[in-house]
């Protein structure tokens, strides 16, 4: 079993855990996914909340924060949580965790956050799978190589993946 299937089985072990997926941001895609009961598509998610983490990437970067001083997004709805949480060594790759849990089943929310970081070494390889260095304004805006430098946006270089990224708002 490869590291990638190791570390979804540990997530989906997570108490009221209901359905988890690998996703890469910048490609839109699912890297891996499982799912006992969810009924999410995982397609559907990347692709959607993969617009969530650029923009508040973006937020951040106006607010003047740097990308590694969030921890995890967290959604709250009826009967369930999904908690979207960017990998500390993968942010250039545009990687991210996403957990479905059940309301009612599930740990305090620092006891998630902890087993999911503990899951990011099994998954430090997975962002050799196809990121592409491109030329895109729009993602350069929300690059991590942006924040950590320090520099402007404009014309920069951007890790991103080979699809057409999604305009965001004042990208005209």
């Amino acid at each position: 079993m490869d590291h990638l299937e190791n570390a979804l089985e540990q997530a989906l072990a997570i108490d009221g855990a209901t359905g988890v997926a690998v996703v890469d941001f910048q490609q839109r895609r699912v890297l891996g996914s499982l799912d006992r009961g969810s009924g999410l598509d995982m397609d559907k998610v990347a692709y959607g909340d993969s617009d969530v983490m650029r923009a508040k990437l973006y937020t951040l970067e106006l607010l003047g924060y740097t990308p590694d001083s969030f921890e995890d997004i967290l959604i709250t709805l009826r009967t369930e949580l999904h908690i979207i949480r960017p990998l500390t060594h993968l942010r250039e790759g545009g990687i991210f965790i996403y957990l479905v849990l059940d309301r009612d089943r599930t740990p305090p929310l620092h006891d998630i956050r902890r087993q999911l970081h503990a899951l990011e070494p099994l998954l430090d390889s997975v962002g050799d799978l196809g990121v592409a260095e491109v030329r895109c304004p729009a993602c350069a805006r929300i690059s991590a190589w942006r924040f950590r430098t320090g520099r402007g946006s404009s014309g920069r270089r951007s890790v991103v993946g080979k699809g057409a990224p999604s305009r965001l708002a004042g990208d005209r």
